[in-house]
């Protein structure tokens, strides 16, 4: 089961077909097991060969299971509406978040007239506190939950080549921020050239699940003029859902 489980990560993380040598030689596996486990695999099409001979990448069950998780967590199908609306009128890109561990995870995307980056689209991780969706998400957690996901004051991975918040006294002043005005933004922090707006999605019970954001390229995207809108579906999303918050 776990050399299965490795097998199915090493395809996601690759992002393109992958042959079974490679696969072989990153999961110290011999050829004849990791053959074995993707035949196995295929047969519920979790994994599927690709147009190359010898090389194999996620089937569509890998995709029906992601869905159905996001389903589980209490996001059901509907709440896409509204987000490709938003990505219609506005012509970029807008995801929807759920936080995995210490980052968010793009769990439903409409990518822009002009794809953005090809590097970010459903799956991909941000850290939390690089990225809009992740701010957002942070500003609503306690002090305590916060304090666990960071213990030490600096950050991890701040890199100069990004303009990232490297410091936990840095982060909780940019939290206090993003609860002030409702929404969380950033600017060549997780990828250079792309900047975003983002703001939560609430459950029936008002706790924050997921976020929504709008991106563009840093050169031309301007965030402000798109606050409103991005409160507006964020806050039907919310309601889809359930929550009804109080007059």
């Amino acid at each position: 089961m776990a050399n299965a489980l490795q097998l199915l990560e090493a395809l996601k993380e690759a992002g393109e077909p992958v042959p079974l040598g490679r696969l072989s030689q990153q999961l110290g596996l011999s050829k004849g097991t990791v053959h074995l486990l993707l035949s196995t695999l295929s047969e519920y099409n979790f994994v599927e060969p690709a147009l190359v001979h010898g090389q194999y990448r996620l089937g569509l069950g890998a995709f029906e299971v992601g869905i159905a998780a996001v389903d589980h967590r209490g996001m059901p199908p509907e709440i896409a509406w509204p987000m490709e609306r938003l990505a219609s009128e506005s012509l970029e890109a807008v995801s929807l978040a759920v936080q995995s561990g210490h980052d968010a995870l793009i769990v439903r995307r409409f990518e822009s007239a002009h794809i953005l980056r090809a590097e970010i689209g459903v799956g991909t991780r941000m850290p939390l506190y690089a990225s809009a969706s992740g701010k957002s998400l942070l500003a609503e957690m306690p002090q305590a939950r916060l304090d666990a996901l960071y213990p030490a004051e600096d950050l991890p991975n701040a890199s100069a080549d990004h303009n990232r918040i490297r410091t936990k006294s840095q982060l909780r002043k940019e939290l206090e921020r993003v609860r002030r005005q409702g929404y969380a933004t950033n600017q060549d922090e997780f990828v250079v050239g792309v900047a975003a707006v983002a703001r939560v999605v609430r459950d029936r019970q008002g706790q924050a699940v997921a976020s929504l954001s709008i991106a563009g390229p840093t050169a031309r995207f301007d965030g402000r003029r798109w606050i409103e809108p991005l409160v507006r579906t964020a806050d039907e999303m919310t309601g889809i859902l359930g929550f009804r918050a109080r007059q």
